[in-house]
């Protein structure tokens, strides 16, 4: 038998040690890459969401205002409409009383003459 010699690994060389590294941090890259396109996927889909609950809780808020601010003018015109019914109404008393005192007054001073 011819005599063995051992197997003997092949010697790297540096730019094999290069091309391994550089092909390792590629690979890392490619994978942080996806991971912030995923990340930035989830945090649009989030910010969305957060728009669309703070859109509808801002509609209610406003729902809310516009009911209260409804309701505060319908009470304002009503105590606004007494007001003035209640003012028309004592013109015409106080109109009443001038024009009763104007009448004893041209009868004093027909009386008088």
């Amino acid at each position: 038998m011819p005599s063995e010699q051992p197997l003997t690994e092949p010697e790297l060389t540096t730019r094999d040690v290069f091309l391994q590294v550089d092909r390792r941090l590629t690979l890392i890259e490619d994978d942080l890459r996806t991971l912030d396109e995923k990340w930035e996927q989830r945090s649009i889909a989030s910010d969305q969401k957060i728009d669309k609950r703070f859109g509808s809780l801002d509609q209610k808020i406003d729902d809310r205002f516009d009911a209260a601010d409804q309701k505060t003018d319908e009470r304002f015109n009503a105590a606004e409409q007494k007001i003035d019914e209640r003012t028309d109404q004592l013109r015409q008393e106080m109109n009443t009383g001038f024009k009763t005192l104007d009448r004893k007054i041209d009868d004093r001073f027909n009386a008088a003459d």
